[in-house]
This record gives C-alpha cells, sequence and structure tokens, in this order.
C-alpha cells in the first residue's frame, strides 16, 4: 500500500532526480521523477527483464525497483486476464484486443551473468523484441500471473533484486547525465507504465479547492487501481454529476486490497463508447500524504486500429459487435483523428441548404 514508495519519496528531490532521471521523453515515452505544482510522481515503465528507471534504497540495495518490477508484472498479467471478457462484451475475439498492445514484462532470465542479460534479450528478436511484439501478444498474450502470498512476498523481492541488478546498473548509466552519450543506449520501454503520486495534505489545490488533480480521463485501455494509502480517489457517476469515493481503506482480513479498473480513452473511442471513459480526480488526504500507484494498461501508439475484419466476423456470426468503424487510424493518431473528425462535423452544420425561391404570385 505505498508503504516502499512513501520511504523512497521521502529522500531528497536531489536524490530522486539522481537515481529516476527528470521527467523526460525516452523511447518517445515519458518516464522519471517530476516535482508538480499539486503532486510528486516518478514514472516506471518495464524493460526486458527490468524496469526503468529503477531507483535504489537508502542503503543502496535494489528491493525497491524489484518491489516495482513485480508489481508491473503482475498488475500488466490483471490487465490481460481482463481483455478476453473485455473482447466478449464487444463481440470481437480476444486476440483482436491482444494484438494492439506490448507482449508481456518478462522475468530477468536467470542464465548468464547479470551483465550480459538485458542485451542478450534485446538482441535476439524474442519475446521482448521489437519486431516481434505484435505477433508475440496477437497469440493471445491474455496470461494471467499469479498473485505473490503475502508470505512470500520478502522472498520474491529479495530474489527479484538478485536478477535485475545487471539490467539496473544499464538503466543507471544511461540516467548518469556524466555518461558518455555514445556508450549509453537507450532503454526499450513498455507503452504501459506504473504512475506513483504523492499527494501532501499541506499542498493546496486547484483553483484553492482540495483536488490535487484535476478530473480528467486516462489514456490508454484500462487503468488499475490499487487501493492507495489514504483515500483520495472520486468518480464521476454520470447519472446525477456527482463525485463518488471510490476507494476501500480498509484491509479486508485476508490483507488483501481493493483494486479499482477504470476505462481509459482509447477503450471507450474503440468502442464507440459502448464502454465510457471514467473521468475521475483526486483530492487531497485529511491529514498526511496519500500515495497512490495507478498502472495504465495502454496500447502499442503504432497499432493500427483496423476493425473492419472484427466487424465482418461478428456480422457473419450474427452478433452484435460493439467496435466503431476503424480502417487506418493508429493509437496516436486517435486524438487528432477524433479533433479532425469533431472539426468537420462543425463545419457541415454551419452548411445549411440554400431555402428554396418562392415564385411571384
Amino acid at each position: 500500500r505505498g508503504g516502499s514508495a512513501a520511504t523512497w519519496f521521502a529522500q531528497s528531490t536531489e536524490a530522486k532526480l539522481e537515481q529516476a532521471g527528470a521527467y523526460a521523453h525516452i523511447d518517445r515515452k515519458f518516464t522519471g521523477y517530476r516535482d508538480g505544482k499539486y503532486r510528486e510522481q516518478l514514472e516506471v515503465r518495464a524493460t526486458p527483464g527490468a524496469v526503468h528507471p529503477a531507483p535504489v534504497d537508502a542503503d543502496g540495495r535494489l528491493r525497491f525497483s524489484a518491489a516495482l518490477s513485480l508489481l508491473v508484472r503482475t498488475l500488466d498479467g490483471v490487465a490481460r486476464g481482463l481483455l478476453p471478457h473485455v473482447a466478449a462484451e464487444l463481440g470481437c475475439e480476444p486476440r483482436f484486443l491482444a494484438g494492439l498492445c506490448d507482449a508481456a514484462p518478462s522475468a530477468p532470465s536467470d542464465n548468464g551473468s547479470s551483465e550480459d542479460r538485458g542485451e542478450d534479450r534485446g538482441e535476439d528478436g524474442g519475446e521482448d523484441g521489437g519486431e516481434d511484439r505484435g505477433e508475440v501478444s496477437g497469440a493471445c498474450g491474455c496470461r494471467g500471473v499469479p498473485l505473490i502470498e503475502a508470505s512470500e512476498l520478502d522472498a520474491a523481492v529479495t530474489s527479484e533484486a538478485e536478477r535485475i541488478r545487471g539490467a539496473a546498473r544499464a538503466s543507471a548509466s544511461f540516467i548518469d547525465a556524466d555518461a558518455d552519450a555514445d556508450a549509453a543506449e537507450a532503454p526499450r520501454l513498455a507503452h504501459s507504465l506504473l504512475r506513483l503520486c504523492r499527494y501532501d495534505s499541506r499542498r493546496e489545490g486547484a483553483y484553492g479547492t482540495d483536488v490535487l488533480c484535476e478530473e480528467h480521463n486516462d489514456v490508454g485501455l484500462l487503468t488499475l487501481d490499487v487501493c492507495a494509502s489514504a483515500a483520495g480517489l472520486h468518480a464521476l457517476r454520470r447519472s446525477d454529476g456527482l463525485w463518488v469515493p471510490v476507494e476501500e481503506t480498509a484491509l479486508r482480513a485476508d490483507g488483501g486490497v481493493a483494486l479499482v479498473v477504470m476505462v481509459g480513452d482509447t477503450l471507450a473511442r474503440l468502442s464507440a463508447g459502448h464502454f465510457a471513459p471514467c473521468k475521475h480526480r483526486v483530492v487531497a488526504p485529511r491529514s498526511g500524504e496519500r500515495v497512490g500507484l495507478p498502472f495504465l494498461f495502454r496500447g502499442r501508439s503504432d497499432a493500427v486500429l483496423d476493425t473492419r475484419p472484427a466487424l465482418a466476423a461478428a456480422a457473419a456470426a450474427g452478433r452484435v459487435a460493439h467496435l466503431a468503424e476503424l480502417e487506418t487510424v493508429t493509437i496516436r493518431d486517435l486524438p487528432s483523428f477524433d479533433s479532425a473528425r469533431s472539426i468537420l462535423k462543425g463545419w457541415f452544420r454551419s452548411v445549411r441548404k440554400p431555402k428554396p425561391i418562392e415564385s411571384a404570385m
């Protein structure tokens, strides 16, 4: 519930920037640390066999990075496990949705030296290779990841930290501003991300309110939000326009916490609004801090949203497919595509047919 993250955020700004790098584009994706007006934020993405950035503990160990790596793989597996259910509701094959995503993040390899593992996985073009991502996930990457029992978590984190040490060194060399730019190769990052957010009750929110993250929809297919260290997530109820607290802060008897699943803009657009995007916001905790760990499950930015085969297959089978009619637009182009459509619709509405001239009697 954000304990390790809270410890990491408690470090000095200099230490956090040194470990995670400033929030910036790497591999055409945002990652790193920033301290914004209303919150602190660390964005972490999966790399082959590790995560980037790979922050360290105060004693120099990699247990925090290992915990992040395990959490990313677990939540990614849960999201992929939901895809068949989403596909069934949409009336399409799970393969169609899985084909829009990266390959599932892999655990660090146990073979070979730790220094070589990251390089080998990048060159062999295997499961995590960029060339084969669509085919691998298209083969139905809806593989669930077994959840780790609380009693086994400490051992799992220790084991993960041992395996990712080599990959973490490579990641750190890239962050180091003094490193040789030619020798440091940018890591290949997944499109999905884990966003660690720290909200301080002492900060004033937008327009003098307690809202520290203004209302918005997430970009992506699904957002999985593990119950934060303190309540604060609100969702907009469409029936009456009221903001509703959705987090369950009390631990269950078995030690589990609530997992909130929200629809993102990409899925809403792909389903032609059948799945409505979940508009949400975050308010300040009553006291202390709130550390949230939302996981944004996204498709590949270059994935082409061609729904024609899925629509044709559904029609041939006599079932309804809740899919928008799309052909060549990519996920990356969806916002500009929708903006252009909106402009054209507005223009056509403004052009009225001339009234017929009545003949004089």
